[in-house]
């Protein structure tokens, strides 16, 4: 009797311990779980301004809006004697660093810019990440009474699409987008991106001169139409392979593979002068080329061919493929030709 009461005292003071256990590794964190940030001590869009001495001029005014949506708007004036007063506007992505209560703009010229929130009223400059220090002026941000307006042009990248109608430019740094409005170079921009090479359903990177302009909601205007960047990310990496001036090798023609159609190497280039050239395993390809997004029109030059033995059946299935073209896809190296019904007519991979 005394055993059996000796092991259930056991067995409950076990069970009590787990329990114990239990609760507390519901209240602790999971492992390998981070914690969310902790955010700035700004509940809404604020701006803070200050003044800081200049050697070629009076002095420059700093205006600084943080968005509560992570993009950071910064102008500064500089006042001079001599001359109008000169600004120099940008936007980006700021972030907040608890541990020391870093407000953090960047990045330019591979610089990161540093504040200190000494209270929800001030900040204070540490410097550029990455420079000297000693050689930067120190000074410090007040906090104004109510957010200042910035419809400043500024240097913006971004990606931009056509969604329903409406065209939409998601810029790279903070990740935020907004309406892009029809006024400015829109015109530019929009016939730019529909004569260049690129999937429709994809946006496509852009580099523009922009403001912001609120009415109902806020819409970026596009001051000034820069280039596009259509086999390209935001940070810079390449994403695909481009349709012109890549060498393009035939692989299949619809679902049968070049090498079981002809003993001769195929290959096409679209050229960025809207030209193409190639050859079809006995003759030589030339002609012209439209492209309107993924629209692909083929216009080849209806010179003689000459008969060749092991290549005429290829070449004859593969012009027929060129004239039946009526867009593309690429996917990373891989060149499709597409008909009007949307079926696959060739493959073609990058070549050297």
């Amino acid at each position: 009797m005394r055993h059996t009461l000796h092991c259930f005292i056991l067995i409950m003071v076990a069970s009590v311990f787990l329990a114990s256990c239990s609760t507390k590794q519901t209240n602790m964190q999971p492992a390998g779980e981070a914690s969310a940030p902790e955010a700035p001590p700004f509940d809404s869009a604020v701006t803070f301004t200050g003044t800081i001495p200049c050697n070629d001029c009076l002095q420059v005014d700093i205006t600084l809006n943080i968005r509560p949506d992570g993009i950071y708007q910064l102008r500064k004036t500089y006042l001079s004697e001599q001359s109008d007063a000169s600004v120099s506007s940008q936007m980006g992505k700021w972030r907040y660093v608890a541990d020391g209560k870093f407000l953090i703009l960047g990045k330019e010229m591979g610089l990161l810019k540093t504040y200190v929130i000494e209270s929800p009223s001030r900040l204070t400059f540490v410097g550029w990440e990455g420079s000297d220090n000693k050689s930067q002026i120190q000074y410090e941000l007040t906090r104004s009474t109510s957010p200042a307006p910035f419809d400043d042009v500024v240097k913006i990248r971004g990606m931009f699409g056509i969604n329903k109608g409406t065209a939409t430019f998601k810029e790279c740094a903070s990740q935020v987008s907004f309406a892009v409005n029809p006024a400015g170079d829109y015109n530019a921009a929009l016939q730019n991106y529909m004569n260049t090479p690129h999937d429709m359903n994809k946006a496509m990177l852009l580099s523009i001169l922009g403001r912001l302009v609120k009415h109902d909601r806020e819409e970026l205007v596009i001051e000034q139409f820069r280039k596009f960047y259509p086999d390209s990310d935001c940070q810079g990496n390449k994403i695909k392979t481009s349709l012109t001036g890549t060498h393009w090798q035939v692989l299949q023609i619809q679902q049968q593979k070049w090498s079981e159609i002809s003993d001769k190497m195929a290959h096409l280039l679209l050229k960025r002068d809207k030209t193409i050239e190639g050859f079809s395993g006995c003759n030589k390809i030339s002609g012209t080329f439209l492209v309107k997004g993924d629209v692909l029109l083929i216009k080849r030059d209806l010179s003689s061919r000459k008969a060749c033995p092991g290549g005429m059946e290829g070449e004859n299935r593969l012009v027929a493929v060129l004239d039946d073209a009526e867009s593309f896809r690429i996917e990373e190296n891989i060149l499709e030709l597409i008909d009007q019904n949307d079926q696959v007519l060739a493959r073609f991979m990058a070549g050297p």
